[in-house]
Formats: structure tokens, C-alpha cells, sequence
């Protein structure tokens, strides 16, 4: 069954997605939004071409399924389908993506700010991996005190 769901803007620091909905606590955004923010001059279109390219982001293998305890037609973490109501007052089933799905969509496309988002997340995973993000949220709790 699709929940029926109300658009929101989201927002998180200076990035704003205007289509997103809250499921369970977490933010689930459109194709539109998504293109938007990535600065497309057809955003839901351009988005669409990037799933048709990558049908793993809206499709996960079978295989994978089991590991996630997800069906098929249901993947949470990625994106899911919900109904949202248009401008003309009908109901429509609307497929939106969460944090996963939309870094998996940013991942794919070209656009200058998406070629940021997929350095800072580099730098983010390499301080990881080195210990330097640890570190550095160690050093700033310590001035906290």
C-alpha cells in the first residue's frame, strides 16, 4: 500500500531540496528536487535519464535484497513510492529517494555541483579511513570542555 504524503522543504545548511517528504523520520526527496538542486535546466528530465543509465539506483539486483531484508518492489533506503497530491488536487504515485538513492543519483551526474558533493564525500571517506575525522571530532569536544 503507498502512504499518502504532503511535499516539505528541505532543508540542511545552505543546501534546500523544495520537493522532499519525512518517512519515518527521514527525508525522502523528488526527481524534480533533486535536478533542481543539481542546477538542470530540465530537472525531472534529466534525472530520469540518469535512472534509465543506472536502473541499479531504483532497481537493486535480486541478490542484494536478501542481505537488506527489503522486497524487491520496496528498497527503503533508496527510494520508494509514495502518493502526493498535484496542483490539481489528484493523488499521484510518486517514486522519491532517500539519503542513499540521492547520493547514488548524485554519483552519476556531471553538473559542477555535483562534482563538489562527490569530492567533499572523498575527503569525508578519506579522513575516515585515516583516523583524521575521529581526531578532529575528539579535538572538538575537548575545547567544548
Amino acid at each position: 500500500m503507498i502512504a499518502n504524503h504532503n511535499l516539505s522543504t528541505f532543508h540542511y545548511g545552505d543546501i534546500e531540496l523544495k520537493e522532499s517528504v519525512f518517512i519515518k523520520g527521514m527525508p525522502y526527496f523528488t526527481r524534480r528536487a533533486i535536478g533542481e538542486w543539481l542546477g538542470y535546466k530540465k530537472p525531472q528530465e534529466a534525472i530520469d535519464k540518469i535512472l534509465k543509465r543506472n536502473p541499479h539506483i531504483d532497481n537493486l539486483p535480486s541478490s542484494v535484497h536478501p542481505s537488506l531484508g527489503c522486497t524487491e518492489d520496496e528498497n527503503p533506503e533508496w527510494a520508494v513510492t509514495v502518493n502526493l497530491t498535484g496542483t490539481d488536487g489528484k493523488k499521484y504515485a510518486t517514486r522519491v529517494y532517500g539519503a542513499i538513492g540521492l547520493q547514488l543519483i548524485v554519483f552519476e551526474s556531471r553538473q559542477p555541483k555535483a562534482i563538489e558533493y562527490k569530492i567533499a564525500v572523498a575527503r569525508l571517506v578519506s579522513d575516515i579511513i585515516t583516523g583524521k575525522y575521529l581526531w578532529n571530532v575528539l579535538k572538538l569536544m575537548c575545547e567544548k570542555k
